[in-house]
């Protein structure tokens, strides 16, 4: 092991993506990978950690290991030569078989691929390969130092994350056999994440994924997760899946509960090839009560078969814009962050902080404006601008005009679950509001209020809740473009005359329905939407109890409160 003396200060982490595992975790990650191990006690096992920090994992693990009269031999790497003898210095006192080294787990003893710094760093080493994989890998790390990453890492596509690399590096370094515990943030759940999700299904059995939520790591406003499994493929299984309530999360961290109760208590088997069949996601949340219900609406159309969404003026609900002094055209204000100074997107000049400042978003209407619609603006099928933007800016990216004119649905991108509303006064929309149209040449039939009717459904909240597992507001990832395309849309044949008549239908229950004063939909008219909506995907009242448990389950912020307004008795009760 070198050794050198340094300080791993706020900003050294920050640059690394280093977030130390707390021990909690590294007990039960621990505890759940040896529970897999079915191999023979007098065999010494080489378990790493590439990202080891302050070796929290392999301590665990070793310890663990040793009760369970398992030899164990640690092997850690990180690229900060202070994090490795800090280490040293505390896995040396608990007597324990490890070896330390400080080099860039990426690219081992600085060779010029990792297949190569790999390769020559388990000749020196690990002899024997590597049986475990214990990792927190690094997270939003700087990366701009890596010269090659798109040729030597698969993952190296779109907007990845660092940890996603380590991923990968771990999987094809692990033994065919071997066992890997991950810590990953939630962000692992996301479309830009789907590559490292298919690797893992490709190329390994998943065992366990366990979404943690937030408030493990100190003083880090994160979402967690823990993914467990074995470098084995296997076709069809079925993966160990949690999702902690916020309840006994805090329980959890108060003591009062033990993390592996908690996490066994909500615990849910759930097949791989539901996973698998809907663009290889970590489905946690779907139980046996779900499954027949959530692989039905899997397998129906999609919302972009139908519909195509936009997204409007590039500019956030502040309206602050700045000038560009050498090409004269503005944009939004910088956020600058920790530079002093930003570019100028038009010329590339460097735009300064003193640069002309001006607010183009206001209440009150002027000449020259038009009526914008934000985020906060959407309700439940109901839309109130309560803002204007001044038109005419050179250089801000407004759109072409007819983007907003005619009937649109809009849809909240920020906030809790699925918020849409319809507009029919031509007003804008910024960046964090999408229009969603029909597609021309779909049947015409499936009117705008039709697509609003479908998105507003408890079907489709049950739908987004379930894939995307979000039950708490931290949790909730924000709406894409992408996810909306992704919806279940019913199967309707334009030969099927009840099924084009209960479409027509739903587009003057919503008309009727808006004429309520407020920002409040008609309770009577989202009924019988709702039972119609229910006949269009064949779901019937015992599905709907479903349904409802799922809402009843999500923390009660308001667009979920809205949802049970009504009861399941009040949307049977209509008939069609």
């Amino acid at each position: 092991m070198r050794e050198e003396s340094g300080s791993y200060t706020r900003q050294r982490k920050k640059e690394l993506g280093v977030f130390y595992s707390p021990k909690i975790l590294a007990d039960f990650m621990a505890s759940t990978l040896l529970s897999y191990y079915k191999g023979n006690k007098d065999q010494c096992i080489n378990v790493v950690d590439p990202s080891t920090g302050d070796s929290i994992l392999l301590s665990a693990f070793s310890s663990r290991a040793a009760r369970k009269g398992i030899r164990a031999r640690v092997f850690g790497v990180d690229i900060d030569e202070a994090a490795i003898k800090r280490s040293y210095d505390s896995l040396s006192k608990e007597k324990i078989d490890v070896e330390l080294l400080n080099t860039d787990a990426l690219y081992p003893l600085n060779e010029s691929t990792p297949q190569k710094g790999w390769s020559l760093l388990k000749e020196l080493y690990l002899h024997d390969g590597i049986h475990f994989f214990v990792s927190n890998p690094p997270w939003g790390a700087d990366i701009s130092k890596y010269e090659n990453l798109l040729d030597d890492f698969q993952l190296a596509s779109g907007q990845f994350d660092i940890y996603d690399l380590f991923i990968e590096m771990m999987i094809s370094n692990l033994n065919e056999g071997g066992y890997y515990g991950f810590i990953v943030p939630d962000s692992i759940y996301s479309k830009e994440h789907t590559l490292t999700r298919k690797k893992l299904f490709q190329e390994t059995t998943i065992k366990q994924i366990v979404r943690l939520g937030e408030g493990f790591f100190p003083d880090v406003n994160m979402a967690v997760s823990l993914i467990f499994g074995i470098k084995s493929k296997r076709n069809h299984y079925k993966i160990k899946c949690s999702h902690i309530s916020n309840k006994e999360k805090k329980n959890v961290l108060s003591g009062k509960t033990k993390l592996q109760y908690a996490i066994r208590s909500c615990q849910v088997l759930i097949p791989s090839k539901i996973m698998i069949e809907n663009g290889y996601s970590f489905i946690t949340d779907v139980d046996n009560n779900d499954s027949s219900l959530f692989g039905m609406l899997s397998a129906c159309r999609h919302f972009s078969d139908f519909s195509i969404t936009f997204r409007g003026v590039e500019l956030s609900k502040k309206g602050n814009i700045v000038k560009c002094h050498k090409c004269g055209k503005w944009l939004p204000l910088p956020r600058w962050k920790d530079q002093v100074d930003s570019k100028c997107p038009h010329c590339g000049s460097v735009v300064t902080k003193d640069s002309s400042l001006k607010v183009i978003v206001s209440n009150n209407k002027e000449e020259g404006s038009a009526p914008l619609i934000v985020g906060e603006d959407i309700y439940r099928y109901i839309t109130v601008p309560t803002k204007n933007i001044a038109l005419n800016y050179k250089g801000i990216n407004y759109k072409d005009s007819s983007l907003y004119q005619g009937s649109k649905v809009l849809i909240r991108k920020t906030g809790i679950g699925l918020t849409a509303g319809i507009d029919y006064n031509n007003c804008y929309v910024n960046q964090v509001v999408f229009i969603l149209r029909r597609k021309d040449g779909v049947l015409e039939a499936i009117s705008n209020e039709v697509l609003l009717a479908i998105l507003n459904s408890r079907i489709m909240t049950y739908y987004y809740v379930k894939k995307y597992g979000g039950t708490g507001w931290k949790s909730h990832p924000y709406i894409s473009q992408e996810m909306i395309g992704s919806l279940p849309f019913p199967i309707i044949n334009a030969e099927d005359k009840s099924k084009i008549e209960m479409l027509q239908n739903i587009t003057e229950l919503v008309r009727h329905g808006l004429q309520t004063e407020g920002t409040s939909f008609s309770s009577l008219e989202d009924a019988k939407i709702e039972r119609i909506v229910a006949s269009l995907f064949e779901i019937n009242k015992e599905s709907y109890k479903v349904i409802f448990e799922t809402l009843q389950k999500v923390q009660q912020m308001i667009p979920f409160k809205r949802l049970l307004n009504i009861s399941i008795e009040d949307i049977f009760n209509h008939g069609l």
